[in-house]
């Protein structure tokens, strides 16, 4: 499958985003099918909280590192953080398994190393 992910950040570590899709409702259409001007914001709103929803947890992770003085806190915290936003938000099928076990291997760590 072709990845459609877009690079953001052409640096030494591309950070890759998926494109916001939309598809057309009925009623956003008038009798001829042609959209109306006034669902745009409806949908740059939806796009940009699209775009949150995948930047949260990088975020998270790029702050965690200086504030923990470790990379691997910070890249487990992104991790954690990414893993119950896609839990909360219903959206849990998207991640694999894997994202999963190694979020709780991270939780582990943090809590009975620790």
């Amino acid at each position: 499958m072709k990845d459609t992910r877009v690079d953001i950040y052409h640096g030494v570590t591309p950070i890759k985003v998926k494109p916001y899709e939309h598809n057309v409702k009925y009623y956003e259409t008038d009798q001829m099918g042609i959209v109306h001007h006034s669902n745009y914001i409806r949908w740059f709103e939806s796009a940009r909280i699209d775009y949150m929803d995948q930047m949260g947890p990088v975020a998270l992770m790029l702050i965690g590192m200086p504030i923990s003085g470790s990379i691997g806190h910070g890249i487990g915290l992104g991790l954690i953080s990414y893993s119950v936003l896609k839990l909360c938000t219903g959206k849990g099928k998207d991640v694999s398994v894997l994202t999963y076990v190694i979020s709780v291997i991270f939780l582990v760590k943090f809590f009975l190393v620790a």
